[in-house]
């Protein structure tokens, strides 16, 4: 049944491909939010979108389960942005300061947040967001 369920799932979710990806260390990933035992979906969706390098799921409670098919060490990226771990392919973590939201786009922004922090200090003034 899993199978069956992933496969109508990624036929959905590849169509808003472009809208859900997001980048990280230049890794092309795919975000999905609130999916949970996302371990066949990604695994299928990644082999049918192979453009992707990850994919990550968020839990209204902050938790990420990310996922890769050797193309990236999701084990790296959980470490590192979202104090957890795992392996090369399968691990998770927690979005430290995550606030749940109806807004698929306001956990997106939340994560791009996560993701470019250590670029450069993050200056925001009236609404504009400045990086140095």
């Amino acid at each position: 049944m899993d199978n069956i369920a992933s496969n109508a799932q990624v036929a959905l979710l590849s169509q808003k491909k472009e809208e859900c990806a997001l980048e990280c260390e230049g890794k092309k990933g795919f975000l999905s939010y609130s999916m949970g035992g996302i371990s066949v979906l990604a695994n299928l969706f990644l082999e049918q979108n192979p453009e992707f390098d990850f994919y990550i799921d968020v839990s209204p409670k902050g938790s990420v389960s990310l996922r890769s098919n050797g193309k990236c060490d999701v084990s790296n990226l959980s470490k590192q942005y979202f104090n957890g771990g795992g392996h090369k392919n399968a691990s998770g973590g927690k979005i430290e300061g995550f606030k749940e939201s109806f807004s698929y786009y306001d956990i997106k922004e939340q994560l791009e947040k996560v993701f470019h922090k250590e670029k450069g200090a993050d200056y925001s003034f009236f609404g504009n967001r400045f990086e140095f």
